[in-house]
């Protein structure tokens, strides 16, 4: 003879793994998007740090030397955090170029973005930054910055 109340204890079994996988799949969900929190927040201070620092450093002798270098942030941006600089002379901005750090699965990817030219001939790019988990060093960045400040000059003239 069966017990009759073996139906009642299968359907008891059934919502709880049910109630469990639900339960399971919202705590997933929840450490994936802590997990994004942290990696963001990590990559932030990685911004902050000596990619900061090496356009403050640009912008400044830019600025002692007679041009116009303005300093840009945005810690929050959603395709991920980034520094970059505004750069005119007399004639106006003819340079304009960011460092962003971008999240996504594995280590945070590095970009240029930048445009030469004035306002009216503009001519925007991107390209990836080869670096590791620590971020481009302060002397890269410094670097490529007077690398992109001599060719914007070049087509300036």
């Amino acid at each position: 003879m069966t017990d009759p109340d073996t139906w009642m204890n299968d359907i008891s079994a059934i919502v709880s793994r049910k109630n469990q996988a639900k339960q399971d799949a919202a705590k997933d969900k929840r450490d994936r998007e802590q997990h994004a929190i942290e990696e963001y927040q990590k990559v932030r201070e990685l911004v902050q740090g000596q990619p900061t620092e090496a356009f403050e450093q640009f912008g400044s002798y830019l600025n002692a030397q007679g041009e116009t270098a303005r300093l840009k942030h945005d810690a929050d941006d959603r395709t991920g955090p980034w520094v970059g600089i505004d750069i005119s002379d007399a004639d106006g901005k003819f340079l304009d170029v960011t460092l962003q750090a971008r999240v996504g699965a594995g280590e945070p990817r590095w970009y240029w973005v930048y445009a030469y030219g004035d306002r009216n001939n503009r001519n925007a790019q991107e390209e990836e930054v080869p670096s590791g988990a620590a971020g481009p060093s302060k002397q890269y960045v410094i670097e490529t910055l007077a690398e992109h400040y001599t060719m914007a000059s070049a087509k300036h003239r």
